[in-house]
């Protein structure tokens, strides 16, 4: 889980911070927050995807499970997101290199990611 920086509910919102709201009863978060679910795993979620699509943020729940993140960017972000394999086929058929190089990227961020999380 993220490390709060202030008194409050931990949920992290995109490109916000910390929620900060008055906790429910028994809870880290507030009682919007709280039984929020990752849209992969179904655990309590701790914040929401940071990724911009154009002018938007996407938003979703999500838990502190990099698989979890992983199979959210590869599954929703494919017409945005050069990281799935979608936007990769589609961009191999135009430039092959430039579509392997990332992928290569994608796959060191993915492992770098999995590294940060059994630290």
């Amino acid at each position: 889980m993220r490390k709060p920086y202030k008194p409050g509910c931990h949920w992290d919102v995109p490109w916000v911070g910390q929620c900060g709201k008055e906790f429910a009863d028994n809870s880290v978060y507030c009682e919007q927050h709280e039984g929020k679910e990752c849209c992969i795993c179904k655990k309590q979620a701790t914040h929401g995807c940071d990724t911009t699509l154009g002018p938007l943020v996407c938003g979703y729940a999500l838990c502190d499970d990099v698989e979890c993140y992983i199979q959210h960017v590869e599954q929703h972000h494919g017409s945005f997101d050069i990281r799935t394999k979608a936007a990769q086929d589609s961009v191999r058929e135009r430039n092959p290199e430039m579509a392997d190089a990332w992928a290569d990227e994608w796959n060191r961020e993915k492992e770098y990611l999995r590294s940060e999380q059994t630290t």
